[in-house]
């Protein structure tokens, strides 16, 4: 197996000497896919602002097309080149804005030209961050993560129904005691995988999107006669499937990976029972 050097000045083994078997997980937890995340958040709050008409500049659905584009058909140069841009800024979300700024002026159309000013507008860091982060594990866990574990409870759920009927001798305290089925025994580490993905899939991933203090202060200055909380509410559930956190502070609480960290680690738990 060739090895090149740089692999081995990786920070973790997960990049190193495992990378094969994480490949699939760095497309949602790498730094690529976090630029990726991020600009797709900036292309979002454009086509928002646009949707909701209240002080964009009017944009024909040719336009609109062209700035959708720039998020669906992000490559490997558009990467680089917002790494590129950072060497200048000092700042990664700056970098990103930056380059959706120069991707918009590089379609030399007048109606976009006029877009341009909004991008980042309103925005804190934070607000995109935050965001970027929610969507790298809500699409991994909903991509990866549950279908993988769903397989082995399939397989368990199989193997229930397929050996009820095969006898097997049980212990306890280490003793031969009343007999069992190999089925039943399956169903016992089936259910106990059922519950816990479940719960999984149910965790709710909030994030924030209302400025560098979190009370709207630039949404209001902008215009205070709109309802920037129950449209920031719609611009986090429609265009994310993910939930508005109205109470927090600049950075927002992590306590949902707190909860999706505790239901792997038991999934986990149960898994290496059954392997072991």
């Amino acid at each position: 197996m060739d090895v090149h050097v740089n692999q081995l000045k990786n920070i973790s083994p997960i990049d190193g000497r495992y990378k094969r078997s994480c490949q699939e997980v760095s497309e949602y937890f790498s730094e690529y896919a976090l630029i990726k995340y991020r600009i797709i958040v900036e292309i979002k709050w454009l086509l928002f602002l646009n949707d909701k008409e209240y002080f964009f500049p009017k944009v024909s659905e040719k336009s609109l097309s062209n700035i959708t584009s720039i998020m669906e058909l992000i490559n490997d140069n558009d990467i680089l080149r917002v790494k590129k841009i950072e060497e200048e800024t000092n700042h990664d979300v700056k970098a990103v804005e930056y380059f959706i700024r120069e991707k918009l002026e590089s379609l030399k159309n007048e109606e976009i030209t006029k877009v341009i000013p909004y991008v980042h507008y309103l925005c804190t860091s934070e607000d995109i961050n935050n965001i970027a982060y929610g969507l790298c594990l809500y699409n991994c866990i909903h991509n990866i993560i549950i279908p993988n574990i769903q397989n082995i409870i399939d397989k368990l759920k199989e193997f229930s129904f397929n050996y009820s009927d095969v006898s097997l001798l049980s212990k306890t305290h280490g003793q031969p005691a009343s007999p069992t089925t190999f089925g039943k025994e399956m169903s016992n580490y089936y259910y106990r995988l059922y519950k816990h993905i479940n719960k999984l899939k149910n965790i709710e991933i909030y994030v924030k999107f209302n400025g560098a203090v979190v009370n709207f202060n630039a949404h209001k200055v902008c215009d205070p006669n709109i309802d920037w909380i129950d449209n920031i509410k719609y611009f986090i559930e429609t265009y994310f499937n993910l939930h508005f956190s109205l109470y927090c502070t600049p950075i927002r609480d992590h306590d949902y990976i707190c909860e999706i960290a505790d239901t792997l680690a038991r999934l986990k738990l149960y898994i290496d029972r059954f392997i072991c």
